[in-house]
Parts: C-alpha cells; structure tokens; sequence
C-alpha cells in the first residue's frame, strides 16, 4: 500500500540500534593499544555493515526510509559527541551497503 512507502518505523529503529553499536563499541577501543583497537574496531564495523545489508534483503527499503535510517544513525551519534566528519562517513558507508 502508499502508506507503507511512509512507514519509516524499522528504518528509524535499524539506525538507531546501529548508532547503538557504535556508541557501546568505539568508546572501549580508547583503552586498546595496536592491532587489538584496529582488530575491535574493524569486527564492529563487520557487525554495522552486515546489519544494515540484512535490513535491506528483510525491508527492501525505498529512498525515503534509507535517508530516515541514516537520519537517525547520523543524529544519535552526533548527539552523544562524536567528531562530525567520522558521523558522516560512516552513514555514508552504510548507505552504501544498502544500495
């Protein structure tokens, strides 16, 4: 239906649990040093990415309900002070896993 196309629930609800896992994460790789920091850092983002690839083949989302995904990932994680320009790459990086 039309209305489905303007259900934007689980897309707001997938970016925020993917913000979620970049705020529990990313702030414990302060206290790692060399390879396990790097190691940590690159399984998390596996874990971001896979999540966002698998909400694509569940939702089949359009353009609009990508964008309020992205949206929220984007505005939790600023919210909780992370440096804008590694906000926004890493949207754009999932968003590209969706394409």
């Amino acid at each position: 239906m039309l209305w489905d196309w303007f259900d934007t629930s689980e897309a707001k609800q997938c970016g925020l649990a993917l913000a979620e896992i970049v705020i529990q994460g990313f702030p414990a790789t302060e206290s790692k040093k060399g390879n396990k920091a790097v190691v940590h850092r690159a399984k998390l983002l596996d874990q971001i990415f896979a999540q966002a690839r698998q909400f694509k083949q569940v939702y089949h989302p359009n353009l609009y309900k990508k964008a309020k995904l992205g949206n929220a990932f984007r505005w939790k994680l600023l919210g909780q002070g992370f440096e804008a320009k590694f906000v926004e790459d890493l949207t754009h990086q999932i968003l590209l896993q969706m394409k």
